[in-house]
């Protein structure tokens, strides 16, 4: 039901999402557009074009608000420790890659902070790992993984 959901939220359940949330139509939404039709739509039949733009809005609402939220939880935690400190945050790759989602939304709220990206990428053989161009862009460090 898109962002409607978070505003009509009771103010106890609202609490626990980001107090603001912004959803950008930049290069986060379009890899975002690009992989939601890969996922599977259920057992029904395909949707239309419409049908499938609304759903990747929906989606990519949420995501936004998934970010938000861990971005504020972030900056949060790192106001609570006082002065500079470390703050180590984990997520799905998606939500940090190219240093957009959630990293650049502490950015955005903490601009003068130092962040960097830290992306695993996995791997079929760690002694054949050469990295692409495009992964060259996904983090500030790259660490690679035995895929499962």
């Amino acid at each position: 039901r898109g962002l409607k959901t978070v505003t009509g939220l009771t103010d106890s359940t609202r609490a626990w999402a980001a107090a603001d949330f912004t959803c950008p139509k930049d290069d986060y939404f379009e890899r975002f557009s690009e992989v939601i039709p890969q996922h599977p739509q259920g057992n029904g039949p395909a949707p239309t074009q419409a049908e499938l733009d609304a759903i990747t809005l929906s989606f990519y609402h949420a995501q936004c608000v998934k970010d938000e939220t861990m971005a504020e939880s972030i900056v949060r935690a790192r106001a609570a420790a006082g002065g500079t400190p470390l703050v180590i945050h984990v997520n799905g790759a998606f939500h940090s890659d190219y240093g957009d989602g959630t990293a650049e939304r502490v950015r955005r709220r903490i601009p003068n902070a130092r962040t960097l990206v830290v992306s695993a990428i996995p791997a079929k053989d760690l002694d054949a790992v050469t990295p692409s161009k495009d992964d060259r862009k996904k983090g500030d460090w790259l660490v690679y993984a035995l895929r499962p």
